[in-house]
């Protein structure tokens, strides 16, 4: 039995040699080349496009259910129509070629042509941007159905990213039909191996880094080692790793049957640090943060003895001694997943995100370097809206006066909508008093909330509730309570609401903020019932008072004991 390296390419022409020995001192020598495995590219179209396989410039390139190539049906079909000036490729699938150095292709394919005037092409590509070509013609007439077999030895082979592509160039009006049928692409002659081995460890640390991907060709062990067989020549190696910036190593020469050592010292991609967040005017969030300085400063310090330490080992190679260090860019900020701004500037420490919706968000920043974006940094916020307090619902026959306390402070304040029972009736109000006229009899809810600019709304204010009778029927409140004043501020005049839950003497009065009485509009015997009195802005003596701040207070005696509230209104001219 013969058998090849795990890591040998599928469809790579590898050599064996071969020593036998056998019973009766029989001996000899050998060696034969043969492919490992299937083909790298197999496809006859059945489905289109292939999977993997795309098409690119245009819409010209389909599948089609004949066999004009000289396969079976279906085949891919370029066709004129839409007529369209552009490079048009069907692209095969990325292959691995690495071993190689020469390929075997072959394809059916068949030319309707119409006028001439335009090129059909085979090129192949290992970044999926430069284009060499293998196979060229400029029809004059219709050419096949015929099969075509060639040798590929174009700079992409070899490469871990190959790829093939058919190629229309032209105006699509001067050709009727392309059929390209039974691609084949194998392997073609390998190529002298040398190996490339190292660790790849972080900067900071030195610790082994899992899981990094050098090149597409190897990952890293447990013990950030890796290994791979590739044929000679000059490369640049990129290794990439969660959390770490990318490094590219340069100008890397890869002997036969010789190991070359590169290892790779990786940068940590740290994000910033003491990420802090609070809320300003109601619904701004602001985020604060500082760099990564300190760990920086510590990267860059370890980078560069290492450096030194390495250009005193004369059997270190050039290519280990890249410097890796990167910039940092700025910082990208993110809402709930979503990215809300990039800062360009990494001097710029703090961020405000105006208007954010009431509820829980999470916001996040990373740190941008020239060699890629750090991990998230995330912190949680509740936005909550102030929501109207000390909501009352108090029925004078036929209406219900619903009250509150107004917000204060409200740069983004808007306007109050009133719920009844679970449903709006009434928006944009923008006192602190709402009426609802002529309710039959029954028991109901109200809320209220407050509704800031943009459309912001707060929560429901806690449930007001109040028992709507009929006109002959005294409803009793069932506290004894001074309920406020409306309008607060005011000018002239407020009308002042107060229930007794039983008769009894009642006392209210006024005071200035030195404590001295200014009116007393309330003294003596009370039925138990809903009451309102009215201040005109008037003393005892029946002048004008002042504007500013005043209080009114309410002192009641009942069966049930003592009671005494003061609240604050505002007179203002």
């Amino acid at each position: 039995n013969a058998t090849s390296a795990t890591n040998t390419p599928e469809a790579h022409l590898a050599a064996f040699d071969i020593d036998i020995t056998a019973d009766f001192g029989i001996t000899g020598t050998g060696s034969f080349n043969t492919q490992i495995g299937g083909y790298l590219i197999e496809e006859y179209f059945d489905t289109f496009p292939p999977a993997g396989w795309t098409t690119t410039g245009g819409g010209n390139w389909g599948g089609n259910n004949s066999s004009n190539a000289g396969g079976t049906a279906p085949e891919a079909r370029f066709y004129w129509s839409p007529s369209t000036t552009a490079v048009q490729r069907l692209i095969s699938l990325p292959v691995n070629t690495t071993g190689s150095s020469t390929l075997e292709l072959e394809f059916k394919h068949m030319i309707d042509d119409y006028s001439g005037g335009y090129s059909l092409r085979v090129e192949t590509t290992s970044d999926g941007t430069n284009w060499n070509t293998v196979w060229e013609i400029n029809p004059n007439g219709n050419v096949g159905p015929e099969l075509l077999q060639m040798d590929v030895t174009t700079p992409d082979v070899g490469s871990s990213t190959f790829q093939l592509a058919f190629v229309f160039d032209g105006n699509s009006w001067n050709i009727d039909y392309w059929y390209v049928d039974d691609v084949i692409l194998g392997g073609g002659q390998s190529a002298l191996l040398g190996t490339v081995s190292g660790t790849v460890t972080d900067i900071i640390t030195g610790q082994p880094i899992v899981g990094a991907d050098i090149a597409g060709l190897a990952v890293s062990g447990a013990d950030g080692s890796y290994s791979f067989d590739i044929a000679i020549g000059t490369y640049d190696f990129t290794c990439t790793a969660d959390g770490y910036e990318y490094l590219t190593i340069e100008d890397v020469e890869v002997l036969e049957s010789q190991t070359t050592t590169v290892d790779f010292a990786m940068n940590p991609m740290l994000p910033p640090v003491n990420l802090t967040i609070e809320i300003v005017t109601f619904n701004d969030v602001e985020l604060n943060w500082e760099t990564p300085g300190s760990v920086l400063d510590e990267r860059n310090a370890n980078y560069n003895q290492k450096l030194s330490e390495r250009l005193t080992d004369n059997s270190v190679r050039k290519e280990e001694v890249t410097d890796n260090t990167r910039d940092l860019l700025g910082y990208k900020i993110y809402r709930d997943g979503a990215e809300l701004v990039y800062i360009e500037n990494p001097d710029t420490l703090t961020y405000t995100d105006v208007g954010v919706e009431p509820g829980v968000h999470e916001y996040g920043i990373t740190a941008v370097y020239d060699g890629g974006e750090s991990d998230l940094l995330t912190v949680n916020i509740e936005i909550i809206l102030p929501i109207p307090q000390d909501v009352e619902a108090i029925f004078i026959y036929p209406d219900v006066h619903i009250i509150w306390v107004p917000i204060s402070d409200g740069r983004d304040f808007a306007s109050y909508s009133v719920y009844r029972d679970g449903e709006q009736i009434a928006t944009d109000i923008t006192s602190a008093m709402y009426t609802d006229p002529n309710l039959p009899s029954g028991v109901y809810i109200y809320n209220v909330t407050a509704v800031y600019d943009g459309g912001w709304e707060s929560d429901w204010s806690d449930d007001a509730v109040v028992e709507v009778t009929e006109s002959d029927n005294i409803l009793i409140p069932v506290r004894t309570e001074l309920a406020g004043n409306y309008p607060n501020p005011f000018n002239p005049t407020t009308t002042i609401k107060f229930g007794l839950k039983e008769a009894g003497d009642v006392s209210i009065k006024i005071y200035n903020i030195k404590g001295s009485v200014v009116r007393t509009l309330v003294d003596g015997q009370r039925n138990a019932a809903y009451h309102e009195v009215v201040w005109d802005g008037k003393d005892n003596a029946g002048k004008t008072v002042s504007s500013g701040l005043y209080f009114y207070k309410m002192v009641s005696e009942g069966n049930s004991g003592r009671y005494t509230s003061t609240k604050k209104m505002i007179l203002l001219k």
